[in-house]
């Protein structure tokens, strides 16, 4: 995953994760060694690859796509709380993202598969190290993190980062595909309505990838 950050006017744009590894074979990815939270390849459906891109936005209202280099980017579920990849926290494979701006916001979608562990599975290990409240990473200080209410979302949150913006991110899972969604805003009051409004329908594109 680069990791989002905000930015628009006055906001800084962080890249997304310290968790996003760009290349690979197959259009896909740079695997981790075993034992460094790589899934098997054996564990991957032959068809999954084929159900990662149907899952990205092709377009958001009032925002301007913003062009990826590399497009395809394998990581784990999410950074948060300085979650790394390792025996329970696995990276994807054949992960792609796509990226919007404009008007004080930014919208970050990632899409991968996840088999060994499943997609829920990946988002539950999140969910499980969100109590941090606060933490730092190479990108800066994440501060206030705290799980926020996302109708079709798995699991959603938000955090302010380096004390001048708020990035907020929701996880959602359809058997062997994870996609997050991240906005980026100078409040949590925005940030979280640009959540609000997109992750339904990556909701809905999910659904329709099969």
């Amino acid at each position: 995953m680069r990791r989002l950050a905000v930015l628009a006017a006055c906001l800084l744009t962080l890249g997304c994760a310290a968790c996003d590894s760009p290349g690979g074979a197959a259009g896909g990815s740079t695997r981790l060694e075993p034992g460094l939270g790589a899934q098997p390849i054996e564990s991957i459906a032959p068809d999954a690859e084929n159900r990662v891109e149907p899952t990205l936005l092709t377009a958001l209202p009032g925002l301007a796509p913003v062009p990826q280099d590399p497009e395809r980017s394998d990581g784990i579920a999410s950074v948060v709380c300085g979650n790394k990849p390792g025996a329970e926290a696995y990276t994807s494979w054949y992960g792609m993202r796509r990226e919007w701006q404009g008007g004080g916001t930014t919208v970050r979608q990632f899409a991968g598969v996840f088999a060994a562990p499943t997609a829920a599975q990946a988002i539950a290990q999140v969910s499980g190290v969100l109590g941090c409240g606060s933490y730092e990473d190479r990108e800066g200080k994440f501060t206030a993190v705290h799980k926020v209410p996302t109708p079709s979302a798995d699991l959603a949150y938000c955090e302010t980062v380096n004390g001048k913006s708020v990035m907020c991110t929701a996880l959602l899972a359809r058997e062997d595909i994870l996609v997050r969604i991240e906005t980026g805003a100078a409040d949590e009051a925005t940030a979280s309505k640009a959540l609000s409004d997109v992750v339904p329908k990556a909701a809905e594109a999910l659904t329709k990838a099969w």
